[in-house]
């Protein structure tokens, strides 16, 4: 998203000169990475997708898009939105371009998002891309919507820093302060297309006493948090 916009046609979007996928490929592959689990792309899906967003495969988010359906960390905790999968193959994953339409970030289909959703995890977290929408400071930089609040948080990382984070980082200090509303270690996940729901909200002063928890569609997370947060 941070490369220029314009019509390029998906043989000028598919780089062969230095792809990153190799270099997604060597992060998960590492025996000191976070554990992950690369998702197919769906061949109908990932040249529209990469045609829509106008980035290459030279930076990790074309490579993603292009080259997996997405991408599942620590079993399912964190997720990578990719290209999607087909209905039937009946993992969930989402598109990215299709999750970003629903999601209201393609309101103007002559420009490029305002912000872009990236990644989501199962506490019904959200990381988007700034494309201005959080202002001029962290343009191209990755912001947090957190379970528990409803201020969007800079990171203060790039697409790509945050791709690493993803692989390297120590995600389990990141949500050490939401272990309330659920344990890392806890199995199964919901699936790639639905997160926990919490009540009361984790936001509000009700939640001291403790919440109850179920799985629900990620869109209907989505659609709550946004109106909220506005």
């Amino acid at each position: 998203m941070t490369e220029p916009a314009g019509p390029r046609s998906i043989d000028q979007l598919v780089v062969r000169d230095d792809p990153a996928w190799p270099l997604v490929l060597s992060w998960a592959s590492d025996p000191e990475a976070n554990p992950s689990r690369i998702l197919p792309p769906d061949p109908q899906h990932r040249d529209p997708v990469l045609l829509r967003l106008q980035v290459t495969t030279r930076s990790p988010l074309g490579a993603i898009v292009y080259e997996s359906g997405g991408i599942a960390l620590h079993g399912g905790w964190l997720r990578l939105l990719g290209s999607g999968r087909p209905t039937e193959t009946g993992d969930g994953a989402r598109s990215l371009v299709r999750w970003n339409e629903g999601a209201g970030a393609f309101a103007d289909p002559e420009t490029q998002p305002a912000f872009l959703l990236v990644a989501d995890d199962i506490l019904g977290g959200f990381f988007a891309l700034n494309g201005g929408r959080f202002g001029p400071d962290g343009l191209g930089q990755v912001f947090y919507l957190a379970p528990d609040g409803l201020a969007w948080e800079p990171l203060e990382l790039s697409h790509t820093d945050f791709v690493h984070w993803c692989f390297f980082g120590d995600t389990r200090a990141f949500y050490a302060d939401l272990s309330g509303l659920c344990g890392w270690d806890e199995r199964p996940c919901p699936g790639f297309d639905q997160a926990f729901s919490f009540y009361p909200f984790p936001w509000s002063a009700e939640a001291g006493g403790g919440v109850s928890r179920r799985a629900v569609p990620i869109d209907e997370l989505w659609r709550l948090k946004s109106e909220l947060a506005g």
